[in-house]
C-alpha cells in the first residue's frame, strides 16, 4: 500500500497508534493518583470521625455514628474497586501497546524472511504458535 506523501503508511500508523495509547496510559495512570489521593482523603476523614465521635466532648447518637461510618466504609471500597479497575485497564493498555509494536515489527520484515523463519519454527516444532508466543516475550 503506498501513501501521498511517499512514506510508509506503517510507519505512519505506528507513530499515530503508539502516542494515542500512550496517551491513553498518561491519562490512566493521572486517574490512578487522584484515586490514590481520594483513598487516603476518604481514610482520613474516616479516622476523624471515629476520633471526634470518641470525643468526651460531642454526643452523638449511635445511629448517626454507623450511618456516617458505613458510608466512609462504603466509599472507600468504591474507590478501591475503581483503582481494581483501572490498574487492569492499565495492564491491557500495555498489552495493547506491546501488541501494536509486534505487529509493526513483523509487518516490516519482508515476506521472504517471514517465510524462512516460519518454516524454520515449524520443523522445530510442528506449529506456527510458538512463533508468536516467542516473539511476545
Amino acid at each position: 500500500m503506498a501513501s501521498i506523501d511517499g512514506k510508509d503508511p506503517l510507519q505512519a500508523l505506528d507513530v499515530e497508534e503508539r502516542q494515542r495509547l500512550k496517551h491513553l496510559e498518561d491519562q490512566v495512570i493521572d486517574i490512578l493518583l487522584v484515586l490514590d489521593a481520594t483513598c487516603d482523603t476518604v481514610v482520613a476523614l474516616h479516622e476523624k470521625y471515629k476520633q471526634f465521635c470518641l470525643s468526651a466532648e460531642h454526643d452523638v447518637e449511635t445511629d448517626e455514628i454507623d450511618f456516617i461510618e458505613t458510608a466512609l466504609s462504603e466509599k472507600q471500597q468504591d474507590v478501591i474497586s475503581n483503582r481494581k479497575k483501572l490498574e487492569t485497564l492499565h495492564s491491557k493498555v500495555q498489552g495493547t501497546t506491546n501488541l501494536v509494536s509486534i505487529v509493526i515489527t513483523f509487518s516490516r520484515i519482508p515476506q521472504v524472511l517471514i517465510d524462512v523463519l516460519a518454516s524454520q519454527v515449524i520443523q522445530s516444532t510442528g506449529s506456527w504458535k510458538w512463533i508468536f508466543l516467542e516473539r511476545a516475550c
